[in-house]
Order: C-alpha cells, then structure tokens, then sequence
C-alpha cells in the first residue's frame, strides 16, 4: 500500500525483499578476515543508488519482533553500515 501511495505521487519505488540478500549474522571476525559478503555489497550499492534513501526519507515495514526490529533487518543494517572502500562516506 505505502508503494502505491508513492508510485501515485510520482516516486520511484524500488522494493526489496531481505531474504534476495542472504549474510552471515555479523561478526567483526569475518569482515577482519573476507571482507563484506557480496549480498550486503549488493544491497548497499542499492542503497546508494536511490538518493531518496537520504534525502527524502526512507520507509521500511518490517514485522516487529520483541519489540524491536526484526534480526533480518538489524542484520541487513549492521552489514551495510560497515565501509568496504577506502574513503567510502557513511551510510
């Protein structure tokens, strides 16, 4: 509903399902030792390339799970929050 909500005020939408992304549950250890997995430089490059992630707002619906976030999302987020290039600016 909130994508044609969107859609009808002329915003691009682009919709993702976190499970298209598989990650490891983050661990400093496996970033130290490879580096990001590939789905979460996937994800963040998709991220990156819709400006209105940032300048416009973001909208997520994620099922609540103990009164937070889901762990797919905490997840999804912990792994993009991390830089994979040098000088890469912060999410």
């Amino acid at each position: 509903m909130a994508a044609s909500i969107a859609r009808d005020a002329y915003v691009e939408v682009a919709l993702i399902n976190l499970n298209d992304f598989d990650m490891p549950i983050y661990n400093g250890d496996i970033e130290a030792e490879t580096g990001l997995p590939e789905s979460a430089k996937r994800l963040k490059q998709l991220f990156v390339d819709h400006d209105g992630l940032f300048m416009d707002g973001l909208f997520m619906a994620s099922p609540e799970y103990n009164s937070s976030i889901s762990p797919l999302l905490k997840n999804a987020l912990d792994w993009n929050s991390r830089p994979h290039t040098e000088n890469e600016p912060s999410l």
